[in-house]
């Protein structure tokens, strides 16, 4: 918006021209201007047909007022709410998003992050992607970003130590659902993961173990599968006798159970697992789908970045967020 045009709108309300420059900036939360003053500024201005000019706005500020959104593989239930959680955040600011997937190689998340870069976003969320077992995530990209002071923050997975991250408390998760287990009065323990370098699906099967083990649970009534190599059918031969079933998400542990049910009935097996629920036939088990607060990580990740657009100088941090 001209000088002009904000100088006219501001005589109409009887305002300061900076107040309107701050209200249609985005920038009344941060000047505590009103709510009431900022709504009247609002109305005023689509009233008379106003529009800000962004292009203009961002050579004065430096800023494009746009974040990127780079996601590891195609948006699910999961990442959907993040993203709903990010748009919900950067409602009443002048900040918009743009997305992009990577179907879980690095070497296109580079590439997106590349021209995200080219087009001068102000800050990034990354879900990174999740290497095979062995493998190091490369870090080489969010050095870069670093080094051009391009703001980034992380979620849902560590990777690196130079930038903030947003990450569910998942070794928390682990050992509140050993403890269910245990209060039930479960014995015998078959925990599924999936053989590949992920932050939340170590966390989550540490916590649990860790809390088996305190409580006097011997390792011999523990039994892992899935962390070498790809869960398959026969995995669930050495499950049989288990009472409890821990799976890292959703997926994983009802696949499991509807092998296991060709084996053995499911009455009396407990299961928790992680996520939202995919379409499965009716089991006799006792299950536990814990929901991920990803609408949170979504607006938490988005006011992290937000922060660190204003203040890139502020010390890295990693928000851990507690499970509903």
């Amino acid at each position: 918006m001209s000088n002009l045009n904000i100088r006219k709108l501001s005589a109409s309300l009887g305002v300061a021209p900076s107040t309107v420059s701050r209200v249609l900036g985005g920038k009344a939360r941060q000047y505590r201007i009103s709510e009431s003053t900022e709504q009247r500024v609002l109305a005023k201005a689509r009233e008379l047909g106003f529009r800000p000019n962004y292009f203009a706005h961002s050579l004065n500020t430096g800023r494009t007022h746009t974040v990127g959104l780079i996601f590891a593989n195609t948006i699910d239930d999961f990442l959907g709410s993040i993203m709903e959680g990010t748009e919900a955040e950067l409602r009443g600011t002048e900040y918009q998003m743009v997305v992009a997937t990577c179907e879980n190689d690095p070497a296109l998340e580079r590439l997106a992050m590349e021209r995200m870069c080219h087009r001068q976003v102000d800050g990034i969320i990354l879900y990174p992607s999740a290497m095979p077992v062995g493998r190091r995530y490369p870090t080489g990209h969010l050095r870069q970003m670093a080094e051009m002071c391009l703001p980034c923050v992380v979620i849902g997975r560590k990777v690196g130590d130079g930038v903030d991250h947003v990450l569910f408390d998942d070794e928390v998760a682990g050992k509140l659902a050993a403890e269910r287990f245990l209060a039930a009065g479960c014995r015998e323990f078959g925990l599924v993961t999936l053989p590949i370098e992920c932050s939340a699906n170590r966390g989550r099967v540490q916590g649990c173990v860790e809390a088996l083990r305190r409580h006097g649970v011997p390792d011999g009534a523990i039994v892992t599968v899935g962390a070498d190599t790809p869960f398959e059918p026969g995995d669930v031969a050495r499950l049989v006798d288990i009472d409890a079933l821990f799976g890292v998400n959703t997926h994983v542990a009802l696949e499991c159970a509807q092998f296991l049910s060709r084996l053995r009935p499911l009455v009396g097996l407990r299961i928790e697992a992680f996520g939202a629920s995919p379409v499965y036939g009716k089991l006799d088990a006792h299950v536990r789908l814990q929901p991920m607060p990803a609408r949170e990580m979504g607006r938490t990740a988005t006011r992290l970045l937000l922060e660190r657009i204003d203040d890139p100088k502020r010390p890295r941090r990693i928000l851990r967020l507690p499970w509903p």
